[in-house]
């Protein structure tokens, strides 16, 4: 994995992850009132659990097989990274 790791975090237009809490991307001229700007900043900050619910999806299909248990728990994972990612 080369981009940041960790849980990544929005606000006011900034994306940050929860470890160092550092600046990660901004969005310009954020207005909190912007409905499309906060999309944006969910988006980016769920990116990190957007990849991971889809590689976890991609492993349990290719190598575990249709297993209802795990197939269930990539779905889920995969449904709580695209909350994350919606406002």
């Amino acid at each position: 994995m080369q981009h940041t790791p960790g849980n990544w975090h929005a606000k006011d237009g900034q994306i940050y992850p929860t470890e160092t809490g550092k600046t990660l991307a901004l969005i310009p001229y954020f207005d909190e009132k912007d409905i499309e700007k906060q999309a944006n900043q969910q988006l980016i900050a769920a990116a990190p659990d957007l990849l991971n619910a889809l590689a976890m999806f991609i492993h349990s299909v290719e190598h575990e097989g249709v297993i209802f248990g795990i197939v269930t728990s990539a779905v889920e994972n995969a449904k709580q990274a695209i909350s994350k990612a919606t406002i």
